[in-house]
């Protein structure tokens, strides 16, 4: 379910302490934020604002790479926060050429944070950008990225004004429609915008309508099956520029009082079988490989060393050795249903499972185990490759992704797995080969081959 949250741009005390009390809010948004963490077990989405960006962006590539060097140093300095967005506030660009350069720009930001372990929030697009016919050039970003942000605002006749419905308000669905690739999605700001009058507060609206207006908005953003994590209201601490758009904390507590609690897992376990409900999961038509860096040199440890009991599953590792894989971005393999997200202590850590159907109706269990991150929940329905977390060492000494996948059966969470005869378990080489992954790409990231 969607989140309302917080766009924060100078932290007061009244909107900390809004966040802090709302137990069912998971995310909050910063800009340039202090150097220690306000909000301890908050997932902080944050962007590092300057007055000449566009300067970087123009440059393209060369301009991401400069702008890392002017500012990576504050990144760093901030290990806390959950994801940065990228420093391209609301790309305009309609003409190719003007686009290009705005792609290679995002995707080489990216690829320097993902080597800093950062995860991303790409392209946070203006209302009413882009126009959807160029919708597809951003494909490679969206690829790239951990997440997408837009920003969504509407006027004062409500977000459900048909005028402005999937244009202002929800026009995600219409991008990644024409796009062809989802990935999760923020909607990093929000609110009442550019009518006459200008904001909420220059209309005289109510904090209750205001609030109550927010929570409507949540709620259809909830309806989606990709998943729209939260919706961050523009602004709280935003100075005089800012102040007909002011949130307080009493109207924040309000807008943050109508999320829902976190449901938990939705999927009952009966004996030693979880009961998965198949009809609201689409076939699979595609699989790929879960490692979403597929650029890096990976190899499966059972191509150099023995394991008695271990195949047919499947440690994947980068070749660079020790933790060097730790942080590693990783996507679903095929679209399905998350049936387990959580630390399962022991010699498992961090795993999360999921499910899916084959046209055929076979049902097929993927297992990833010792994740640093998990950025899905139990209930929630992903598509292909969608990120679902990040390679990590709990439950064991060196960061690797434990991978396992079998047929038919659904094994209870603590199984022994390829240990344990009573399930289908097929060696993960094979089941990709068999579902269409490019054959000489498994040769390459299973042995061990500096390639």
């Amino acid at each position: 379910m969607t989140q309302n949250s917080a766009h924060i741009q100078t932290l007061t005390r009244d909107v900390e302490t809004a966040v802090k009390q709302a137990a069912n809010t998971d995310y909050v948004k910063m800009v340039c934020p202090r150097q220690d963490d306000p909000f301890p077990g908050k997932k902080v989405v944050a962007r590092w604002q300057t007055d000449n960006e566009q300067s970087y962006v123009a440059d393209g590539a060369i301009g991401a790479e400069r702008w890392w060097r002017d500012y990576g140093h504050e990144i760093d300095a901030r290990p806390w926060v959950w994801a940065w967005e990228v420093a391209d506030n609301e790309p305009a660009a309609k003409d190719p050429a003007g686009i290009a350069v705005i792609i290679a720009y995002e995707c080489r930001w990216i690829d320097i944070a993902h080597e800093r372990d950062k995860l991303t929030v790409a392209l946070n697009f203006a209302r009413g950008c882009p126009e959807i016919e160029v919708a597809p050039f951003y494909a490679p970003v969206v690829r790239k990225t951990d997440f997408v942000g837009f920003h969504e605002y509407w006027l004062l006749e409500g977000p459900h004004d048909p005028k402005f419905y999937t244009w202002h308000c929800q026009r995600y669905r219409r991008f990644f429609a024409a796009c062809g690739v989802e990935k999760p999605t923020f909607i990093t700001e929000a609110g009442i915008a550019r009518g006459d009058p200008r904001s909420w507060r220059d209309a005289g609206i109510s904090s209750e309508r205001y609030s109550t207006e927010c929570r409507e908005y949540r709620e259809e953003c909830s309806k989606d099956k990709l998943s729209v994590l939260a919706v961050f209201y523009f602004t709280s601490g935003g100075g005089y520029k800012w102040r007909n758009f002011e949130i307080d904390g009493n109207t924040l507590a309000q807008i943050l009082a109508g999320n829902p609690p976190d449901s938990g897992p939705v999927l009952p376990v009966l004996d030693q079988e979880v009961i998965v409900p198949l009809g609201s999961i689409h076939a699979i038509k595609k699989v790929v490989l879960p490692m979403m860096n597929l650029g890096r040199k990976w190899y499966a440890a059972h191509s150099v060393w023995t394991y008695e009991h271990h195949p047919p599953c499947f440690d994947w590792n980068t070749e660079e050795g020790g933790n060097s894989d730790l942080g590693e971005p990783l996507g679903s393999p095929f679209a399905g249903l998350v049936i387990t997200a959580k630390d399962l202590s022991g010699g498992w850590g961090n795993v999360a499972r999921i499910v899916g159907v084959e046209p055929s109706g076979r049902v097929v269990c993927w297992h990833g185990a010792h994740l640093q991150k998990i950025a899905v929940r139990p209930g929630q329905i992903v598509f292909l490759g969608q990120f679902i977390g990040t390679i990590g060492n709990t439950g064991t000494t060196w960061a690797h992704l434990h991978e396992q996948i079998n047929y038919d059966t659904i094994p209870p969470e603590r199984t022994l797995g390829h240990a344990d005869s009573a399930y289908d378990y097929v060696a993960c080489d094979q089941f990709y080969q068999e579902h269409g992954v490019d054959p000489a790409l498994l040769a390459r990231v299973i042995g061990y081959d500096r390639r």
